[in-house]
């Protein structure tokens, strides 16, 4: 999980991953987030926001753990990093500041409802939020073998989507 965490935070601002793929499944949640805090613009956040036995917790710059309704962070939405795995990118309502762009797992066996209901963190995606993607190399493989059997498509920003035609 360390080289997936480097490489989304070098890729592009992310200041949310969702991580329905399950792809960061060798350290709690807790440490998770500690990592990403400690690699995240300390010009620019001072908190990150995580889940820990179902409650929301923030920790700050300082080390410092607290549940996130009693955090100043919880007022200060646009200098946060939030993490949410796999069982929380559901049934999860944040008021992400707009601009806010999360990165997306994408993980074997992954359903397309739950798929939806993570993006869908994202209330204003198309309005101010964006998502990006991040598979496996077993998930990628799959991806692309399912390109090779998908039809083109151009959309109006000329950027190429692909959809899998199903029998």
């Amino acid at each position: 999980s360390d080289n997936i965490l480097k490489r989304i935070i070098e890729y592009k601002e992310v200041n949310v991953i969702l991580d329905v793929g399950a792809l960061f499944i060798d350290e709690t949640n807790r440490e998770i987030a500690i990592k990403w805090l400690n690699l995240s613009h300390k010009n620019r956040i001072d908190y990150v926001i995580y889940f820990d036995s179902n409650s929301i917790f923030v920790c700050d710059r300082q080390g410092h753990h607290c549940p996130f309704v009693t955090s100043p962070a919880s007022e200060r939405l646009d200098h946060c990093i939030f993490y949410l795995d796999e069982i929380h990118t559901r049934g999860t309502d944040f008021k992400f500041p707009v601009g806010f762009k999360a990165a997306v797992t994408l993980g074997n066996g992954l359903t397309k409802d739950r798929f939806v209901q993570a993006c869908m963190r994202m209330r204003k995606l198309g309005h101010g939020h964006s998502l990006t993607f991040w598979s496996s190399h077993e998930v990628d493989q799959q991806i692309k073998t399912l390109k090779n059997n998908s039809l083109i498509i151009e959309s109006k920003r000329k950027k190429k989507r692909w959809i899998h035609q199903f029998d």
